[in-house]
């Protein structure tokens, strides 16, 4: 098993209602991001880890996913006001 670090080049600290969508976006920028490397195919089953809220010290959760064959449902979702 191996671990690639990848660069989000996004805005950090995003709060409230739009905390979980940030979170999505994050991880559909790492499976497009693995797709394009070859270290993923779609169907594939990833883990993704997050946290029940921003910042240090609240990862608790392990979300089981399967890569999306459709490269719309890899696309950013547009953050609106918080």
């Amino acid at each position: 098993m191996c671990c690639y670090p990848f660069w989000y080049p996004e805005p950090r600290g995003i709060e409230g209602a739009q905390w979980q969508r940030d979170v999505d976006n994050r991880i559909r920028f790492g499976l497009r991001s693995a797709l394009k490397l070859k270290i993923i195919k779609t169907g594939t089953t990833v883990i993704a880890i997050q946290g029940w809220k921003g910042g240090l010290g609240h990862t608790n959760t392990l979300r089981v996913l399967s890569v999306p064959t459709d490269p719309a449902d890899l696309e950013s979702v547009p953050l609106g006001g918080a």
